[in-house]
Protein backbone atom coordinates (compact mmCIF):
# COMPACT_ATOMS: atom_id res chain seq x y z
CA UNK A 1 0.00 0.00 0.00
CA UNK A 2 1.50 3.34 -1.09
CA UNK A 3 0.24 6.73 0.07
CA UNK A 4 1.40 10.10 -1.22
CA UNK A 5 0.85 13.01 1.18
CA UNK A 6 0.32 16.14 -0.90
CA UNK A 7 1.27 19.31 0.97
CA UNK A 8 2.33 22.85 0.10
CA UNK A 9 5.57 22.64 2.11
CA UNK A 10 6.97 21.15 5.32
CA UNK A 11 7.28 24.09 7.67
CA UNK A 12 6.26 24.16 11.36
CA UNK A 13 2.64 23.50 12.23
CA UNK A 14 0.09 20.90 13.23
CA UNK A 15 -0.33 19.24 9.84
CA UNK A 16 3.42 19.19 9.20
CA UNK A 17 3.98 17.53 12.55
CA UNK A 18 1.38 14.87 11.77
CA UNK A 19 2.95 14.17 8.38
CA UNK A 20 6.45 13.82 9.81
CA UNK A 21 5.19 11.54 12.61
CA UNK A 22 3.37 9.35 10.08
CA UNK A 23 6.46 9.21 7.88
CA UNK A 24 8.67 8.16 10.79
CA UNK A 25 6.47 5.60 12.51
CA UNK A 26 3.90 4.18 10.08
CA UNK A 27 5.49 0.81 9.30
CA UNK A 28 2.56 -0.95 7.63
CA UNK A 29 2.08 1.58 4.83
CA UNK A 30 4.67 3.01 2.45
CA UNK A 31 4.34 6.78 2.80
CA UNK A 32 5.73 9.47 0.51
CA UNK A 33 5.40 13.25 0.41
CA UNK A 34 4.83 15.47 -2.58
CA UNK A 35 5.33 19.19 -1.92
CA UNK A 36 4.64 22.18 -4.13
CA UNK A 37 7.02 24.81 -2.80
CA UNK A 38 10.60 24.79 -1.60
CA UNK A 39 10.53 23.82 2.03
CA UNK A 40 12.21 25.34 5.06
CA UNK A 41 12.18 21.86 6.64
CA UNK A 42 10.76 22.97 9.96
CA UNK A 43 11.01 19.44 11.38
CA UNK A 44 13.99 17.13 11.41
CA UNK A 45 13.68 14.54 8.65
CA UNK A 46 15.83 11.40 9.09
CA UNK A 47 18.26 10.88 6.23
CA UNK A 48 16.66 7.56 5.31
CA UNK A 49 13.34 9.34 4.63
CA UNK A 50 14.62 12.20 2.48
CA UNK A 51 14.30 10.09 -0.67
CA UNK A 52 10.55 9.87 0.06
CA UNK A 53 10.08 13.64 -0.40
CA UNK A 54 9.41 14.82 -3.97
CA UNK A 55 9.10 18.34 -5.33
CA UNK A 56 6.14 18.71 -7.71
CA UNK A 57 6.76 21.52 -10.15
CA UNK A 58 4.15 23.64 -11.84
CA UNK A 59 3.03 27.14 -12.79
CA UNK A 60 -0.67 26.63 -12.40
CA UNK A 61 -3.21 24.07 -11.23
CA UNK A 62 -3.23 22.15 -14.50
CA UNK A 63 0.56 21.83 -14.74
CA UNK A 64 0.77 20.82 -11.07
CA UNK A 65 -1.91 18.18 -11.69
CA UNK A 66 -0.09 16.88 -14.76
CA UNK A 67 3.24 16.54 -12.91
CA UNK A 68 1.47 14.99 -9.92
CA UNK A 69 -0.05 12.42 -12.28
CA UNK A 70 3.39 11.51 -13.63
CA UNK A 71 4.65 10.99 -10.05
CA UNK A 72 1.64 8.83 -9.13
CA UNK A 73 2.09 6.59 -12.16
CA UNK A 74 5.86 6.32 -11.67
CA UNK A 75 5.56 5.20 -8.06
CA UNK A 76 2.26 3.30 -8.45
CA UNK A 77 0.52 5.31 -5.72
CA UNK A 78 -2.72 3.89 -4.31
CA UNK A 79 -3.87 6.85 -2.18
CA UNK A 80 -3.31 10.60 -2.34
CA UNK A 81 -3.83 12.27 1.05
CA UNK A 82 -4.22 16.04 0.64
CA UNK A 83 -3.52 18.49 3.48
CA UNK A 84 -4.80 21.78 2.08
CA UNK A 85 -7.24 23.50 -0.24
CA UNK A 86 -4.86 23.94 -3.18
CA UNK A 87 -3.55 20.40 -2.82
CA UNK A 88 -7.08 18.98 -2.87
CA UNK A 89 -7.96 21.00 -5.97
CA UNK A 90 -4.86 19.74 -7.79
CA UNK A 91 -5.59 16.13 -6.80
CA UNK A 92 -9.17 16.39 -8.08
CA UNK A 93 -7.83 17.54 -11.46
CA UNK A 94 -5.24 14.73 -11.47
CA UNK A 95 -8.03 12.18 -11.05
CA UNK A 96 -9.12 13.08 -14.59
CA UNK A 97 -5.85 11.55 -15.84
CA UNK A 98 -5.32 8.51 -13.59
CA UNK A 99 -7.12 6.49 -10.95
CA UNK A 100 -6.33 6.66 -7.23
CA UNK A 101 -8.13 6.89 -3.90
CA UNK A 102 -8.36 10.47 -2.66
CA UNK A 103 -8.41 11.40 1.02
CA UNK A 104 -9.17 15.05 1.74
CA UNK A 105 -7.47 15.98 5.01
CA UNK A 106 -7.67 19.75 4.61
CA UNK A 107 -10.06 20.40 7.53
CA UNK A 108 -7.80 21.57 10.35
CA UNK A 109 -10.05 23.92 12.34
CA UNK A 110 -13.33 23.55 14.20
CA UNK A 111 -14.53 27.05 13.45
CA UNK A 112 -16.17 28.50 10.38
CA UNK A 113 -15.85 32.26 9.89
CA UNK A 114 -18.79 33.72 8.00
CA UNK A 115 -17.73 35.33 4.75
CA UNK A 116 -14.31 33.66 4.69
CA UNK A 117 -13.87 32.65 1.04
CA UNK A 118 -11.13 30.10 1.73
CA UNK A 119 -13.25 28.28 4.28
CA UNK A 120 -16.26 28.33 1.99
CA UNK A 121 -14.18 26.80 -0.80
CA UNK A 122 -12.77 24.19 1.62
CA UNK A 123 -16.31 23.17 2.53
CA UNK A 124 -17.23 22.97 -1.16
CA UNK A 125 -14.24 20.68 -1.83
CA UNK A 126 -15.07 18.52 1.17
CA UNK A 127 -18.47 17.79 -0.34
CA UNK A 128 -16.85 16.87 -3.66
CA UNK A 129 -14.62 14.23 -2.09
CA UNK A 130 -15.84 10.88 -0.85
CA UNK A 131 -13.26 10.44 1.92
CA UNK A 132 -12.80 13.40 4.27
CA UNK A 133 -10.62 13.50 7.38
CA UNK A 134 -10.71 16.27 9.99
CA UNK A 135 -8.65 16.54 13.15
CA UNK A 136 -11.79 17.07 15.24
CA UNK A 137 -15.48 16.24 15.13
CA UNK A 138 -16.09 19.99 15.28
CA UNK A 139 -14.30 20.30 11.94
CA UNK A 140 -16.73 17.90 10.28
CA UNK A 141 -19.70 19.65 11.88
CA UNK A 142 -18.87 23.20 10.78
CA UNK A 143 -18.42 21.93 7.23
CA UNK A 144 -21.88 20.35 7.32
CA UNK A 145 -20.49 16.85 6.89
CA UNK A 146 -22.57 13.99 8.27
CA UNK A 147 -19.87 11.46 7.44
CA UNK A 148 -16.12 11.59 7.71
CA UNK A 149 -13.13 10.39 9.67
CA UNK A 150 -11.45 12.06 12.62
CA UNK A 151 -7.69 11.81 13.02
CA UNK A 152 -6.65 13.57 16.20
CA UNK A 153 -3.10 14.88 16.44
CA UNK A 154 -0.56 12.73 18.24
CA UNK A 155 2.10 13.73 20.73
CA UNK A 156 5.53 14.08 19.21
CA UNK A 157 7.74 11.15 20.20
CA UNK A 158 10.76 13.34 20.90
CA UNK A 159 8.68 15.62 23.14
CA UNK A 160 7.53 12.59 25.13
CA UNK A 161 11.15 11.61 25.67
CA UNK A 162 12.00 15.09 26.92
CA UNK A 163 9.24 15.22 29.55
CA UNK A 164 10.60 14.77 33.04
CA UNK A 165 8.68 14.04 36.25
CA UNK A 166 7.08 17.18 37.64
CA UNK A 167 8.07 18.00 41.21
CA UNK A 168 8.02 20.98 43.54
CA UNK A 169 11.80 21.25 43.33
CA UNK A 170 11.76 22.40 39.72
CA UNK A 171 8.91 24.88 40.04
CA UNK A 172 9.26 28.54 40.97
CA UNK A 173 7.60 29.93 44.09
CA UNK A 174 5.63 32.10 41.72
CA UNK A 175 2.62 30.83 39.84
CA UNK A 176 3.86 30.51 36.28
CA UNK A 177 1.26 30.89 33.52
CA UNK A 178 2.14 29.77 29.99
CA UNK A 179 0.72 30.16 26.49
CA UNK A 180 2.11 28.73 23.25
CA UNK A 181 0.91 30.18 19.98
CA UNK A 182 1.69 32.67 17.24
CA UNK A 183 1.35 36.35 18.14
CA UNK A 184 -1.58 36.91 15.81
CA UNK A 185 -5.11 38.29 16.31
CA UNK A 186 -6.58 34.78 16.01
CA UNK A 187 -4.89 33.77 19.29
CA UNK A 188 -6.53 36.71 21.12
CA UNK A 189 -3.79 37.61 23.62
CA UNK A 190 -5.53 40.94 24.20
CA UNK A 191 -8.19 39.13 26.21
CA UNK A 192 -5.52 37.53 28.42
CA UNK A 193 -3.25 40.54 29.00
CA UNK A 194 -5.80 42.78 30.81
CA UNK A 195 -6.61 39.86 33.12
CA UNK A 196 -2.92 39.35 33.84
CA UNK A 197 -2.58 43.06 34.60
CA UNK A 198 -5.52 42.95 37.01
CA UNK A 199 -4.49 39.90 39.02
CA UNK A 200 -0.76 40.68 39.06
CA UNK A 201 -1.37 43.20 41.84
CA UNK A 202 -2.83 40.43 44.03
CA UNK A 203 -0.79 37.34 43.15
CA UNK A 204 2.89 36.64 42.58
CA UNK A 205 2.71 35.50 38.95
CA UNK A 206 4.60 35.41 35.68
CA UNK A 207 3.07 34.95 32.25
CA UNK A 208 5.26 33.53 29.48
CA UNK A 209 4.26 33.42 25.81
CA UNK A 210 6.10 31.24 23.28
CA UNK A 211 5.69 32.25 19.65
CA UNK A 212 6.18 35.00 17.10
CA UNK A 213 3.89 36.95 14.85
CA UNK A 214 2.53 40.23 13.54
CA UNK A 215 1.11 41.30 16.93
CA UNK A 216 4.47 41.32 18.69
CA UNK A 217 4.95 45.10 18.55
CA UNK A 218 1.44 45.84 19.81
CA UNK A 219 1.81 43.34 22.65
CA UNK A 220 5.18 44.85 23.58
CA UNK A 221 3.55 48.30 23.65
CA UNK A 222 0.82 47.01 25.95
CA UNK A 223 3.42 45.50 28.29
CA UNK A 224 5.37 48.78 28.42
CA UNK A 225 2.34 51.01 28.87
CA UNK A 226 0.96 48.87 31.71
CA UNK A 227 4.23 48.27 33.62
CA UNK A 228 4.11 44.52 32.99
CA UNK A 229 7.74 44.03 31.98
CA UNK A 230 8.45 42.04 35.16
CA UNK A 231 5.29 39.93 34.74
CA UNK A 232 4.77 39.20 31.03
CA UNK A 233 7.59 37.72 28.96
CA UNK A 234 7.57 37.23 25.18
CA UNK A 235 10.00 34.38 24.66
CA UNK A 236 9.71 34.20 20.87
CA UNK A 237 10.21 30.91 19.01
CA UNK A 238 12.16 28.56 21.25
CA UNK A 239 13.50 25.04 20.82
CA UNK A 240 13.33 24.07 24.51
CA UNK A 241 9.53 24.09 24.70
CA UNK A 242 9.56 21.14 27.10
CA UNK A 243 11.51 23.17 29.67
CA UNK A 244 8.86 25.89 29.72
CA UNK A 245 6.08 23.31 29.97
CA UNK A 246 7.80 21.57 32.86
CA UNK A 247 8.44 24.76 34.81
CA UNK A 248 4.96 26.24 34.48
CA UNK A 249 1.87 25.73 36.64
CA UNK A 250 -1.09 26.63 34.43
CA UNK A 251 -1.57 26.59 30.65
CA UNK A 252 -3.76 29.24 28.97
CA UNK A 253 -5.08 28.89 25.42
CA UNK A 254 -7.22 31.82 24.27
CA UNK A 255 -7.58 31.03 20.56
CA UNK A 256 -10.68 31.98 18.56
CA UNK A 257 -10.90 28.49 17.08
CA UNK A 258 -9.13 25.15 17.05
CA UNK A 259 -9.40 21.69 15.63
CA UNK A 260 -7.12 19.51 17.72
CA UNK A 261 -4.60 21.83 19.35
CA UNK A 262 -1.05 20.46 19.57
CA UNK A 263 -0.26 23.14 22.13
CA UNK A 264 -2.99 21.90 24.46
CA UNK A 265 -2.18 18.20 24.20
CA UNK A 266 1.53 18.89 24.75
CA UNK A 267 0.70 20.96 27.83
CA UNK A 268 -1.48 18.10 29.06
CA UNK A 269 1.33 15.58 28.52
CA UNK A 270 3.55 17.81 30.63
CA UNK A 271 1.04 17.69 33.47
CA UNK A 272 -0.44 21.17 33.21
CA UNK A 273 -4.03 22.04 34.10
CA UNK A 274 -5.67 23.71 31.11
CA UNK A 275 -7.63 26.94 30.77
CA UNK A 276 -8.90 27.21 27.20
CA UNK A 277 -11.62 28.77 25.08
CA UNK A 278 -14.73 26.67 24.58
CA UNK A 279 -14.39 26.64 20.80
CA UNK A 280 -13.92 24.12 18.02
CA UNK A 281 -12.43 20.82 19.09
CA UNK A 282 -11.12 21.99 22.48
CA UNK A 283 -13.97 20.33 24.36
CA UNK A 284 -13.17 17.04 22.58
CA UNK A 285 -9.61 16.82 23.83
CA UNK A 286 -9.99 17.97 27.45
CA UNK A 287 -12.39 17.04 30.23
CA UNK A 288 -13.74 18.62 33.41
CA UNK A 289 -11.08 16.57 35.21
CA UNK A 290 -8.21 18.59 33.78
CA UNK A 291 -9.54 21.79 32.23
CA UNK A 292 -11.66 24.89 32.65
CA UNK A 293 -13.20 26.19 29.44
CA UNK A 294 -14.26 29.82 29.03
CA UNK A 295 -16.21 31.73 26.39
CA UNK A 296 -14.05 33.26 23.70
CA UNK A 297 -13.21 36.87 24.56
CA UNK A 298 -14.63 36.71 28.10
CA UNK A 299 -12.15 38.40 30.43
CA UNK A 300 -14.46 37.78 33.38
CA UNK A 301 -14.63 34.00 32.86
CA UNK A 302 -10.89 33.82 32.22
CA UNK A 303 -10.14 35.78 35.38
CA UNK A 304 -12.33 33.47 37.47
CA UNK A 305 -10.61 30.40 36.05
CA UNK A 306 -7.10 31.72 36.71
CA UNK A 307 -7.99 32.82 40.24
CA UNK A 308 -9.48 29.42 40.99
CA UNK A 309 -6.36 27.52 39.96
CA UNK A 310 -3.94 29.92 41.64
CA UNK A 311 -5.72 29.66 44.97
CA UNK A 312 -6.66 25.98 44.96
CA UNK A 313 -3.38 24.05 44.73
CA UNK A 314 -5.11 20.75 45.56
CA UNK A 315 -7.38 21.15 42.54
CA UNK A 316 -4.42 22.19 40.44
CA UNK A 317 -2.47 19.06 41.37
CA UNK A 318 -5.49 16.86 40.68
CA UNK A 319 -5.98 18.44 37.25
CA UNK A 320 -2.27 18.09 36.54
CA UNK A 321 -2.44 14.34 37.08
CA UNK A 322 -5.59 14.04 34.97
CA UNK A 323 -3.97 15.98 32.12
CA UNK A 324 -1.14 13.47 31.80
CA UNK A 325 -3.51 10.50 31.94
CA UNK A 326 -5.75 11.91 29.21
CA UNK A 327 -2.84 12.94 26.98
CA UNK A 328 -1.19 9.52 26.99
CA UNK A 329 -4.45 7.56 26.85
CA UNK A 330 -5.87 9.47 23.86
CA UNK A 331 -3.08 11.31 22.06
CA UNK A 332 0.02 9.15 22.15
CA UNK A 333 1.77 9.22 18.74
CA UNK A 334 1.25 5.46 18.33
CA UNK A 335 -2.53 5.88 18.66
CA UNK A 336 -2.54 8.53 15.95
CA UNK A 337 -0.47 6.37 13.60
CA UNK A 338 -2.69 3.32 14.22
CA UNK A 339 -5.81 5.38 13.49
CA UNK A 340 -4.23 6.78 10.33
CA UNK A 341 -3.44 3.28 9.04
CA UNK A 342 -6.96 2.12 9.84
CA UNK A 343 -8.42 5.01 7.83
CA UNK A 344 -6.23 4.16 4.83
CA UNK A 345 -7.17 0.47 4.98
CA UNK A 346 -10.87 1.38 5.18
CA UNK A 347 -10.63 3.81 2.28
CA UNK A 348 -9.00 1.15 0.11
CA UNK A 349 -11.55 -1.48 1.24
CA UNK A 350 -8.95 -3.64 2.91
CA UNK A 351 -10.87 -3.47 6.17
CA UNK A 352 -14.59 -3.31 6.77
Amino acid sequence: MKVLHLVSSINRGGKERQIVTIMKYSKNIENMVGYLYESTWGYDIPDDLLSKFHKIRGKGYLSYAFNLTRLLILHKIDVVYTWGIKETSIALIARLFTKFNLVNGSIRHGLRIKGNKAQTFRMFLSHLTKNVVANSRAGLKVNNLKKGYVLYNGLDKELIKSIKPRSSSNLSNKTILLSIGNLVPYKDYFTVLPVIKKISSEFDIEYHILGEGCNRASIENYIDQNDLSSTVFLQGSVKNVADYLLNSNIFIHSSKGEGCSNAIIEAMASGLPIIATDVGGNSEIVSVRNAILFSFGSQNELEQAIRKLIVDKVLRNSMSKASKEIAFDKFHWSIMVDNYEKIIRTVTNQES
